[in-house]
């Protein structure tokens, strides 16, 4: 994995994402080398590409200051932070793009919103004070053999849920994605959530993209014809079972 440093042009962009106005991604590409990620398909980059050659957009914090103070709040309520790529990747470590993009956020009084699977995020813990913050953690199994087959770089999942657990000062929730069927323990993440006061839960399942089986366990690649309806009145029985808020995305 190499991080090479650009320069960009803008910091934030239109989101077409639901409840998201801006979206803000200090990195293109990403080093948790999840083989069932479907963001390269978006933005046109290789697989390989994606996860082996990050790029690290150096002057995005000055970048966004600039564009902070044009900002018409009445308009733009809300910035998310990973709506495309891990905002706290293991490049973050080394160049706190993500860390110094809050805190020019911390100056304005709008709503940022930040999705991760890594508990790095609770380095910014005493620069997230004050802020109106909601953070979301994303998970997939319990299963680690499984995971570091699907999830090559990315911190285990007791590690991201203790991190969640931690951020008490803010609202929080769980991002059950995507969900593999055999191997996502719905029970066990909504049970988790109901003990640690979770606000609400989001559920997706597997994105498939042609070319995805290059990289796929066989055993998975055939979970694009899988049909999700079963899931779907599972997590509904759930969500009434462990009184959590539930959005589903499938």
């Amino acid at each position: 994995m190499i991080c090479k440093e650009v320069q960009a042009r803008t910091a934030l962009s239109r989101s077409g994402l639901e409840g998201t106005d801006l979206a803000l991604n200090p990195y293109n590409g990403c080093g948790h080398g999840c083989k069932y990620c479907y963001a390269p398909y978006v933005v046109h980059r290789e697989p390989e590409e994606w996860r082996g050659e990050i790029q690290v957009k150096k002057n995005i914090p000055m970048v966004l200051a600039k564009e902070l103070k044009k900002i018409d709040i009445t308009k733009d309520r809300n910035i998310t932070i990973g709506t495309v790529t891990d905002p706290y990747q293991p490049c973050e470590a080394e160049h706190k793009l993500t860390r110094y993009c809050i805190e020019q956020l911390h100056r304005y009084k709008i709503p940022v919103s930040i999705v991760t699977k890594s508990p790095l995020i609770t380095r910014d813990k005493e620069l997230f004070k004050g802020m109106d913050l909601e953070v979301g953690v994303s998970v997939s199994t319990l299963d680690e053999e499984f995971r570091k087959v699907l999830e090559t770089n990315t911190p285990s999942t007791q590690e991201r849920l203790e991190a969640l657990a931690s951020m008490k000062e803010h609202r929080r929730y769980l991002f059950i994605a995507p969900i593999f069927p055999g191997k996502t323990d719905l029970e066990f993440f909504f049970w988790w959530a109901s003990e640690n006061e979770i606000d609400y839960i989001i559920a997706d399942d597997f994105h498939f993209r042609k070319g995805m089986e290059r990289d796929l366990p066989s055993d998975i690649a055939v979970l694009r014809r899988k049909d999700y309806s079963s899931i779907r009145k599972e997590i509904l029985a759930l969500e009434k079972q462990y009184d959590v808020r539930t959005y589903l995305e499938f």
